[in-house]
């Protein structure tokens, strides 16, 4: 019996830290279930309007559904649909993939502890989370995910925490989950500039800042019929109104490429205060409106200098003072000059 002791303390020890570490997740002491609770899915995704996701000492991201829409709660911007549909997809198809020896368990409990994301799920506006995932590593082959639950009593009310974690997958998916859960609001932000359906246009303003004369705008009625005008709003009579109306149909599904990260503050806000190569404006018909600037955009040289780069440029949307960068390969169509819609003769006149 003595002999076994040292191994009989040690087991304890490992159960009372296993057991201490589960109510080191969060700061609200939770009730633990007498057995595991693996029932991590959610069926009905239509009822989470709130979720939000901690990264452990790192912080956290709070993601509301208003009005069908996604935005992120602290800046009010729309969130990235195809990250908010990538966990609401995971939520519903997530599968137990192998539950833990008793081993393997303790140890998995004591990372959890130390290392872990916590998802919190709101349904209906209420104020306190379903079910909460605290989302750990993946294992060893990468082909599942540490996890444990936390559900909320549908009679007590009181949150309820599994006394032990399982490897959790999502089936077709060869991979971890742990990198669909973030906190980066970069990341989450809807890069969507222009993004209008066809008949939701009302007018377009192109305004070339190089050159003023190639500035225009177009009306677009009810009807679907386009009028090119002059900057001054003076009709131009004969244009091209089929070329016209294609280049209106392009503004329907435009995005910008990312963050200007490799710009300083300072590169950033000189760059702003400079005058822009256009400055796009869309009108949709019920009069809201949205608005680009475009720059040039600069790469850092080795010798410390800003090189132009051909292929990409700088945006500021709706006057925000934080640069993305655009791709002229999707953007250079919208940059159109007047006199591209023009007949070739009054294009000649006009320069002459």
């Amino acid at each position: 019996m003595k002999k076994n002791l040292p191994l009989i303390i040690l087991g304890v020890l490992l159960v009372a830290g296993s057991i201490y570490a589960l109510f080191l997740f969060n700061s609200e002491e939770s009730g633990l279930a007498e057995e595991g609770l693996s029932n991590f899915e959610i069926k009905d995704t239509a009822q989470v309007d709130k979720i939000v996701i901690t990264e452990k000492d790192m912080g956290s991201i709070t993601l509301l559904r208003q009005k069908g829409e996604w935005i992120i709660e602290s800046s009010g911007e729309k969130a990235q649909p195809y990250n908010v549909n990538l966990i609401l997809e995971t939520a519903y198809q997530i599968q137990v993939k192998q539950s833990l020896s008793e081993d393997a368990k303790e140890n998995v409990i004591q990372q959890l502890s130390v290392r872990h994301k916590k998802v919190e799920y709101y349904f209906n506006g209420e104020d306190e989370p379903q079910k909460i995932w605290y989302v750990g590593g993946p294992t060893n082959d990468h082909m599942g995910t540490y996890m444990l639950l936390e559900v909320r009593d549908a009679t007590t009310g009181k949150m309820t925490r599994s006394p032990e974690p399982y490897i959790m997958h999502k089936p077709g998916v060869y991979g971890t989950l742990d990198t669909r859960y973030f906190i980066e609001e970069t990341e989450w932000k809807f890069p969507g500039v222009f993004i209008y359906k066809p008949g939701e246009i009302a007018e377009v303003k192109v305004e070339n800042h190089q050159h003023p004369e190639e500035s225009y705008k177009v009306e677009v009625t009810p009807q679907g019929k386009v009028k090119l005008l002059n900057w001054d709003n003076s009709p131009v009579v004969k244009f091209d109104s089929s070329g016209v109306k294609h280049f209106v149909s392009h503004y329907t599904d435009i995005y910008y490429e990312g963050e200007a990260k490799h710009l300083s503050s300072e590169q950033q806000d000189s760059i702003l205060a400079s005058i822009p190569l256009y400055t796009l404006t869309i009108t949709d018909i019920v009069g809201t409106k949205t608005e680009a600037k475009v720059w040039d955009n600069y790469n850092n040289t080795e010798t410390g200098g800003l090189a132009v780069d051909i292929g990409r440029g700088l945006c500021s949307v709706n006057g925000s003072k934080s640069l993305v960068k655009v791709q002229y390969y999707s953007w250079d169509v919208l940059m159109k000059p007047k006199s591209y819609f023009l007949p070739k003769q009054q294009v000649d006149y006009q320069f002459q």
